[in-house]
């Protein structure tokens, strides 16, 4: 009836059923598969990572003041109203008696490093335990949302306080501007940046604090 046999196991109608693996050949074809395709990833991703890691530092260390006070006023110029679900918001901001204001705005493209429409946002981030670091920074974040991460970039990291300021009419300059309802844009953008009182600006970053940067904007009065 039910014996077992050496030569495998036999059922009580006396079938006889093969247990059967994978050959040692198989095994080391699969393992050898596996491994490359582990591999491969590998590179990948470490090519990913190490490609940002030296986009970023080029961004923040290589640039000089120039360069990125360049950047930040070709930002500002390019301020418009036409990228959908992207308002222009402008907020006066005092932080325990200092001035921290913010500004968010879209752009329709962002230059050769962020190309495509993006929404920028402009603020002092004064908390170390949030990242970025300290300093005026300056978020974007690609259009449509969803469409890719955001960056940022530490324009000054020795900025404490932000004063902004908007051309209504010619020599009239507002500390706040409301664009939905105003229906435009300002003609114009002050941005000031200082360090914390009694601090000097670190050599080097000076272009960044003074003068004033101001841009008149591409799109003002539209």
């Amino acid at each position: 009836g039910g014996a077992v046999s050496h030569g495998g196991l036999r059922c009580a109608a006396g079938r006889r059923t093969s247990i059967r693996g994978f050959t040692l050949v198989e095994l080391l074809v699969a393992l050898a598969v596996a491994g490359g395709v582990a591999l491969a990833a590998q590179q990948v991703l470490a090519t990913a990572l190490d490609a940002r890691a030296r986009s970023r530092t080029q961004r923040e260390l290589a640039l000089s003041a120039a360069a990125r006070r360049a950047a930040l006023e070709a930002w500002l110029r390019a301020a418009t109203l036409s990228v959908p679900g992207a308002p222009f918001l402008a907020m006066r901001r005092d932080d325990g008696g200092m001035r921290t204001d913010e500004l968010t705005f879209a752009v329709a493209d962002a230059g050769a490093l962020y190309p495509g429409p993006h929404r920028i946002r402009v603020w002092v981030d004064r908390n170390p335990a949030i990242s970025p670091d300290d300093g005026l920074v300056v978020e974007l974040l690609p259009l449509p949302a969803g469409s890719g991460p955001a960056d940022t970039v530490v324009l000054a990291p020795a900025a404490a306080r932000l004063w902004l300021r908007y051309l209504d009419a010619p020599g009239r300059w507002v500390d706040a501007w409301d664009a939905e309802e105003a229906g435009r844009l300002p003609l114009a953008i002050e941005l000031r940046i200082a360090p914390v009182p009694g601090l000097a600006v670190p050599p080097g970053e000076e272009l960044l604090f003074a003068p004033p940067v101001v841009a008149a904007l591409a799109e003002a009065g539209r």
